[in-house]
């Protein structure tokens, strides 16, 4: 069953993005039309849809699309999933829930082509209160380069058409961007959000790296900052400390057109004020390195940052570990526990045998734990491949823990095994468990069934009922964003389609407690 919203109400004249390439080109490693008239003014935008921002997300389009998330709705009266023996798996863990497919709901976007959709919950919703979110996606239109672009819509609770209403303009995020970060909100202002992205601005075919902040009081960007001049345009990430207002970021040491084309750029970090302005110079991190090279990832370790590392034929640095998930930290922090030079490999993780690559780790920061997850798979393209989802468990000190509780070693969970996937996957951690879609394409003579299939697991990662199939278009994105709502207890997915009369739409469909 489709159902067709109606016509986006939207404002006035506005936020890009991932989990992983944040709608970056599919055959990469990296892990925007506008609006008309509206009712909704930016004040109301501000004071209605933005006031209690949650910031939870699921990047997209990369090699496994995560971001750091927060669970839309979770309280600390939740009473703690059960194991067999009655006894919650982890203290503070809420009670996952099994999920069942509700409408899938159209809402046009007004715009020629999209790539890829990020999720974030702006409101996880409650009694009497509509949810609301926001996408980042990158879009294009005519003949421009492509742009990212945030939209932001109010759900209503009963789940029909009409249910989704735009709710502020249309926001660009970047010029002429090709790489968008997660959002890492301000400490003194979460209202006011970070990322870092690559782009063109200047038409000169050199991409630079900036440091630019959405506020989503005024739904506006501002503070745009130039990092690097001429930089690879690939995979950029950003992270604020907990409980300082700076920031660390990550992005490529090559310069635009210095890596050749069998080799893939090494990364290197930095540290910024609570504006965005660098603390010290840029440190490399890894090395260059044969293609397709090794994905970084920021995370929080206990007291500091750290550096989660995807390593495929590495072949140098002192953090080298082919074939392996390798967790660095710094050895000697600033007080705030950001740094950008000085890491140590602090655990190994080895990859299956047998596997031919390891994607770039997505981390997930939940309920005092936070999952380092990441797939196996036969190669590093995107589609017809066998993967195998892996995942970690480490405590609020950085530990590894033994997964599930009462595990004989802190060794990699496989939960998703030996699965074909005709794209990347993306994930999600939230209070109604452990969340993974993907596409597939199966060919049967001169047509072609295309489904996303989501599979749902408890927090210890086992199966939470069968999983769910999702019938597609032929057109339809390889990459939906994720993201938790509240009232209704639900998980909405979200892609980009092409409807019944060629007009490029946004699908929603929302996964129901069951």
């Amino acid at each position: 069953m489709v159902g067709r919203a109606p016509a986006l109400l939207v404002c006035a004249p506005l936020i890009g993005a991932l989990l992983a390439c944040g709608p970056q080109a599919p055959g990469s490693d990296d892990d925007s039309s506008e609006s008309s008239s509206s009712e909704a003014t930016a004040s109301t935008v501000a004071s209605t849809t933005l006031a209690s921002t949650t910031v939870a997300s699921s990047e997209t389009a990369g090699e496994l699309t995560t971001g750091a998330t927060t669970s839309a709705g979770a309280t600390e009266e939740a009473t703690g999933e059960t194991s067999d023996s009655g006894a919650p798996p982890w203290p503070g863990l809420p009670e996952p829930c099994a999920l069942a497919p509700s409408a899938i709901l159209d809402t046009p976007l007004n715009t020629d082509s999209v790539l890829g959709t990020r999720l974030y919950t702006l409101d996880p919703g409650g009694p009497g209160a509509p949810a609301r979110v926001m996408t980042v996606q990158r879009e294009t239109v005519g003949d421009g380069h492509g742009n990212y672009k945030a939209r932001a819509f109010e759900l209503a609770a009963t789940w029909e058409p009409g249910a989704v209403v735009s709710v502020a303009p249309v926001l660009p995020l970047t010029h002429s961007g090709h790489y968008i970060s997660r959002l890492a909100p301000r400490l003194d202002d979460p209202a006011r959000l970070a990322y870092v992205w690559t782009g063109d601005p200047d038409g000169t075919n050199d991409y630079d790296t900036f440091v630019t902040f959405l506020d989503l009081d005024a739904w506006a960007i501002d503070g745009e900052l130039e990092l690097v001049p001429s930089s690879n345009p690939s995979f950029v990430d950003i992270l604020r400390t907990p409980a300082h207002p700076r920031f660390v970021t990550a992005y490529t040491t090559d310069s635009y057109g210095a890596t050749p084309v069998d080799r893939a750029s090494g990364f290197s970090l930095g540290v910024l004020d609570g504006d965005g302005a660098p603390l010290v110079e840029p440190a490399v991190l890894t090395e260059q390195t044969a293609a397709p090279g090794s994905g970084v990832r920021l995370l929080w370790s206990g007291d500091r940052i750290a550096a989660a590392i995807g390593h495929n034929a590495c072949d140098a640095g002192p953090l080298c570990a082919p074939h392996s998930v390798v967790v660095a930290r710094p050895s000697a922090p600033d007080e705030t526990g950001a740094a950008a030079d000085g890491f140590e490999s602090a655990h190994v993780f080895a990859g299956l045998e047998g596997s031919g690559h390891v994607s770039r780790p997505a981390a997930f920061a939940e309920f005092g734990l936070t999952w380092l997850a990441w797939y196996e798979s036969d190669d590093h393209v995107a589609s017809d491949e066998h993967r195998t989802m892996r995942a970690v468990v480490l405590d609020d000190d950085g530990a590894p823990l033994p997964w599930p509780p009462g595990a004989d070693a802190a060794a990699p969970v496989d939960f998703v095994v030996d699965v074909a996937m005709s794209s990347w996957p993306t994930m999600l951690v939230s209070e109604l468990g452990i969340t993974v879609v993907y596409r597939v394409v199966e060919s049967d003579g001169d047509r072609a069934q295309r489904t996303f299939v989501v599979r749902h697991h408890d927090f210890t990662m086992q199966p939470l009922g069968e999983p769910i199939i999702l019938e597609l278009k032929p057109e339809s994105a390889s990459y939906p964003g994720l993201a938790a709502l509240a009232e209704p207890r639900a998980l909405l997915l979200a892609w980009d389609g092409v409807s019944d009369t060629d007009d490029i739409v946004l699908r929603m469909a929302r996964l129901e407690c069951a």
